[in-house]
């Protein structure tokens, strides 16, 4: 089963804690039903930490969008973060993942999954 995956940063390059938008999106299979599957939690990864952004799920949140929005906010990279969200993909739903990230040390920061596959990436830099 592959579920399309994007990620994008707003911004190629900024500051020191300066916020900067992400996105990140999962798309299911519009031929393979996985709304089945129970996904406790999901974890999003930055590549300067170890502990990744754990989104779990929650039944109360459902929804039938084509496109689901969940606004993680703003993620301190040096924090620890939680959010919640409806994880249930039915066919050909997009999970729309947003929020900025800001750092208070210069580092070029990639989103990934946990085998480190690397995406598009962000240097944040000291003005």
């Amino acid at each position: 089963m592959i579920v399309d995956t994007s990620v994008n940063f707003w911004s190629s390059e900024a500051f020191v804690d300066e916020r900067v938008a992400f996105q990140l999106s999962l798309t299911a299979p519009s031929d393979v039903v996985i709304s089945d599957l129970p996904f406790a939690s999901l974890a999003i990864y930055f590549s300067h930490k170890e502990g990744p952004v754990v989104v779990r799920h929650n039944e109360d949140l459902s929804s039938t969008a084509k496109i689901q929005r969940v606004d993680l906010g703003n993620l301190p990279l040096e924090i620890a973060a939680e959010s919640e969200a409806y994880l249930r993909w039915n066919k050909g739903v997009t999970m729309l993942f947003t929020g900025t990230v800001s750092s208070d040390v210069p580092l070029t920061l990639t989103v990934g999954s946990h085998d480190l596959h690397r995406f598009p990436n962000l240097t944040l830099q000291n003005r």
